[in-house]
């Protein structure tokens, strides 16, 4: 290659090369690379965080629920035994006291 076709080489890539004022330089491109990566970080553990009070929440409900079940649950039985015994002691008062 002589002189004239290496100038002319030079001064093509000079007007040709893509314009890197308005890339941003290494540095910057490296801060914002991290700067998303933390930011999809605390995405994720803020849906974590979300998930596991929402995880918390169901079985606070849930453990409410099976304690009211078992609360109706004794009521119920409490309730049946009564009403066997009134009626077993109705029909004892029956049995002493015949009309």
């Amino acid at each position: 290659m002589n002189f004239q076709t290496g100038c002319f080489a030079r001064r093509v890539l000079k007007t040709t090369a893509i314009p890197t004022q308005n890339l941003p330089k290494a540095g910057e491109r490296d801060i914002e690379h991290m700067m998303k990566q933390k930011e999809n970080r605390l995405k994720r553990l803020n849906r974590r965080r979300q998930i596991q009070e929402e995880l918390v929440e169901n079985e606070t409900t849930m453990r409410t629920r099976r304690d009211n079940l078992e609360v109706t649950a004794e009521l119920e039985a409490a309730a049946t035994l009564m009403q066997f015994s009134v009626a077993s002691s109705s029909h004892s008062q029956e049995c002493k006291y015949p009309n």
